[in-house]
């Protein structure tokens, strides 16, 4: 087996959003000294400005602040009293205002805030019961819904949903948030009988939705008064929820979306707290999801497979992902050795399968609860890989864990080693900013003046980099962001050294052109656009281009289904001169599109191009139908033709992510259809199939196909080696069976002929394999079965049961790994490479440095590992 591990790209993107959940229920994160009195007041301060300040050494950009935990508030609410957990008592007023005083650090510190709601919640014991006269258990009782201790104001109930709409509103009225945040909060879950709810139900529910739905459907309306409400108010004020993980694995429930069910772990939100979160996205009532994924990569809940799967949902839907994780069970790296490690938490319950787990070193056998900073490292890299809309994010769980030791560094030595900008809003209109004006440095404070009194991002590039027109679209100059029309540059940056600027950034994130210090304005600038013609009728998707402009940091693309550009689909920026329109899920040619482009060049006003139109129809697969089953495992794929001079590229994977490892099938062809080979596919299993077009006028992708072939009665195989009765002698034992429809094959020996569990060692063959073999057996007699694998994990009855007599010969087989491989004792290998020998425990047994052919030890019989190759490539063959 060969492993072939690579230097981690952690090339840090100028767009990505980073924040951390900012606790005060119960004071997880905040206050530590909960009074009203003027020490309390400095103590709660200054602990906020020391939090905050991890969140700026740590190059973040957003924070989580809860502000509204049990029906309380961190702030001055027209409608709840002050929380318990502020002062110590409910009701009790602080002397100062929380929220606003959060609002303004951090915006300091170029991080935006995010008023963090719990929309239901009243209290989960009696000593967080409101009793006070103004709180709803004495103002309207009748909204709150005891469940089992839990108690919730009932959300099918239209005064609750507009109660919580008022709140929002109140909040983004009188605070300058930018954005509101839900956590996973919604039904109580497992308390909600149907007696609690039967008024409601009966009274509001017109379409005579069964009970689970209408549950659901209460949530989805509530969510959809608090987006409208705030995008009527202020629209740019992004809102976002945060529910459990793992959503849709029902395939019911992603058929009715469009989407492949969630790859791994359950769905219990569904039918538990009755929160669909695949209804806000695919409806658009939310600007962002930030799902709880609460597991590392590798657990039963895999965080590799979940993080993909809702970047591909939010990117089907026209909406962004910023991935909460988990940072309960972080520790530092340890500074002993890995024996020793383990040791120091040899406390830790090894087996707990429901929480955060990691691999310590050297015990990849065992999975524990405990991760190191490099876990988070990791799941950032699956973040970035699974942002198809170039909009990562990351939001950790929660602030207090920021100041575990080593973690700020290791983040900061790798994916944040600069700051960020958040990702840009782009599907609402973005009005035109000019640049700022009065420019000035004084000592080290740069000062500005722009009448429009938003964001700016400010710059230093090395004088040596300045003509390099694309040193401002990335992060490595970027300093920081701003809300106010000053900054403080740190020392080294001066107007001798460095080139520098400042954009102007609106409530959405858009950035517009640069002023730099000390420079000329430019002539007013105007693209001239190439293709697709006005008027044109084109397949989609297609590359919108224009001419490039000289110093063009970036462009912006406007696209809009009239020519007043009212009704946006998209405002886009891209480094290049050129947009292909597959990256907006909703353009499909069914009705007149409209778009313009305008060059951000420093220094220099830019004109909207001209605005053109296109129309055409989608790029798409033809056969089989999308949702088609019973389809052949050898069918023909069809799609439509894309014109002259087109190549295509056919597709068909497990899952529509179209990883790597899960695609089954991949052609290139000048044709419109090609058939699938024999021992591809499965029966009776889905699969997903798109082309990919390509030519000089045409870079189109189908949308995704669903498909599920034929069903087949599977029959028993027939063992046609080793022979029955037969003695083998060779290094391991190889069993094949006659070559019969199947997907997949389990095979079965035994040193017993009942085949007791403990005893059995199985190995299991994939579609079209018929034979495997066994390295791992002594000398002996054994029993052999098989069984055909039907669907999934359902097997036919076996074969009949053959019995040999092994004899395991010595010495180590032949086994490849890349140009790497060893036969007879001797490791072929490129020379003046290091080898280490481990045994399957770990232990290193003998090390060494390669020649053209190198001489192994002797060693007893057993299984081995060898590793070869150095610091940034390892091979690694198992023998």
């Amino acid at each position: 087996m060969c492993i072939e591990v690579k230097a981690q790209d952690y090339t840090a993107p100028k767009r990505e959003f980073r924040g951390a959940w900012l606790s005060t229920v119960w004071a997880i994160d905040w206050p530590g000294n909960r009074d009203n009195t003027v020490a309390a007041e400095k103590s709660q301060k200054a602990q906020m400005i020391e939090i905050l300040d991890r969140y700026k050494a740590a190059n973040m950009n957003v924070c989580f602040f809860q502000v509204r935990g049990m029906s309380d508030a961190f702030y001055n609410s027209a409608y709840e009293p002050w929380s318990k957990y502020l002062c110590g008592e409910r009701g009790k007023a602080p002397n100062y205002d929380p929220l606003q005083f959060v609002i303004e650090e951090c915006h300091k510190r170029g991080i935006e805030c995010h008023a963090w709601i719990n929309p239901y919640r009243y209290s989960t014991s009696a000593d967080t019961y409101g009793t006070l006269p103004t709180d709803y258990s004495n103002t309207h009782p009748e909204w709150l819904l005891d469940c089992g201790g839990t108690v919730v104001l009932n959300p099918g109930m239209p005064e609750v949903r507009q109660r919580i709409v008022d709140i929002v509103v109140d909040i983004i009225s009188n605070y300058n948030v930018d954005g509101i945040v839900f956590d996973d909060y919604f039904y109580p879950n497992g308390g909600m009988s149907d007696e609690k709810d039967q008024e409601q139900y009966d009274a509001y529910n017109p379409d005579s939705l069964e009970r689970g739905d209408w549950r659901r459907h209460q949530v989805n309306l509530m969510v959809k008064g608090v987006h409208d409400a705030i995008k009527e108010l202020k629209p740019w004020v992004r809102f976002g929820i945060s529910p459990a993980g793992v959503a849709c694995t029902n395939r019911s429930v992603a058929n009715k979306y469009g989407i492949t069910p969630c790859p791994s772990s359950s769905d219990w939100q569904y039918n538990g707290i009755y929160s669909d979160p695949v209804a806000w996205v695919s409806q658009n009532t939310i600007d962002y999801i930030s799902p709880q994924v609460y597991w590392t990569i590798g657990a039963n809940a895999d965080y590799a497979k979940i993080v993909p799967w809702w970047g591909t949902v939010v990117h089907k839907f026209g909406r962004h992902n910023y991935t909460s994780c988990s940072l309960s069970d972080l520790k530092r790296e340890p500074s002993s050795a890995p024996q020793q490690a383990i040791e120091e938490y040899s406390d830790i319950d090894e087996y707990e399968e429901d929480r955060v787990f990691a691999r310590i070193p050297e015990r990849q056998d065992v999975m524990m609860r405990i991760f190191y900073p490099q876990e988070t490292v990791n799941e950032i890299v699956i973040n970035r890989e699974s942002a198809k809309e170039g909009a990562p994010g990351m939001v950790f769980f929660s602030s207090n864990k920021l100041s575990t030791v080593g973690f700020i560094d290791k983040l900061t030595s790798t994916v944040y080693t600069h700051y960020a900008l958040p990702p840009a809003i782009t599907w609402h209109k973005a009005e035109d900013q000019a640049m700022v004006t009065n420019l000035a440095l004084n000592g080290q404070t740069l000062t500005w003046s722009d009448d429009a009194q938003l964001r700016y991002g400010i710059y230093a590039i090395p004088m040596a980099e300045r003509n390099n027109s694309l040193a401002i679209t990335t992060s490595k100059y970027l300093l920081g962001m701003t809300y106010d029309m000053s900054y403080e540059l740190p020392e080294g940056i001066s107007s001798a050294t460095h080139a520098i600027a400042v954009t102007v950034i609106d409530g959405y994130a858009n950035e517009f052109a640069p002023r730099f210090l000390n420079e000329a304005l430019k002539p007013d600038v105007t693209p001239q656009l190439i293709s697709p013609l006005n008027e044109a009728n084109i397949v989609l998707p297609t590359w919108l281009t224009w001419q490039p402009i000289a110093d063009a940091m970036s462009y912006t693309v406007e696209i809009a289904y009239n020519n007043d550009f009212d009704s946006i689909l998209a405002t886009i920026q891209t480094d290049s001169a050129a947009f292909l329109t597959q990256q907006i899920a909703k353009i499909d040619g069914s009705r007149k599109t409209y778009w313009r482009v305008k060059a951000n060049v420093a220094n220099a006003k830019s004109n909207w191009s001209e605005t053109r139109w296109f129309e055409g129809s989608l790029f798409s697969v033809i056969y089989p139908e999308d949702g088609q089953g019973d389809v052949s495992v050898t069918p023909i794929i069809t799609w439509k033709n894309a014109g002259k001079g087109t190549t295509y590229v056919c597709e068909v994977a497990t899952s529509n992510t179209f990883y790597s490892s899960e695609i089954v099938f991949s052609t290139t062809t000048t044709e419109t259809s090609v058939q699938i080979p024999e021992n591809t596919l499965a029966y009776n299993k889905n699969y997903y199939v798109r082309v990919l077009a390509a030519s000089p006028v045409v870079n189109a992708v189908s949308a995704t196909t669903l498909f599920t072939t034929e069903k087949y009665v599977m029959q028993p195989p027939t063992i046609i080696s080793p022979s029955n009765g037969s003695t083998v002698s060779a290094p391991v034992l190889k069993v094949e069976v006659a070559q019969i429809p199947n997907n997949g094959f389990r095979f079965e020996v035994s040193p017993v002929a009942s085949f007791p569990g403990r005893a059995i060692k199985v190995k299991v063959a994939e579609l079209g394999e018929y034979s495997v073999e066994y390295d791992n057996l002594e000398s002996g007699e054994y029993y052999i079965r098989v069984a055909t694998l039907e669907d999934a994990t359902v097997y036919t009855d076996f074969s009949e049961v053959i019995k040999v007599t092994y004899d395991k010969t010595v010495g180590i087989t032949s086994v490849e790994a890349k140009n790497i491989y060893i036969v007879d004792n001797l490791l072929y290998a490129p020379a003046d490479l290091d080898f280490t020998i481990y045994t399957i425990t770990g232990s290193a047994v003998a090390r060494g440095i390669t020649t053209a052919t190198t001489q192994l030890p002797n060693l007893a019989n057993g299984i081995y590992i060898i590793e070869v190759g150095n610091t940034a490539i390892k091979h690694v063959v198992k023998h």
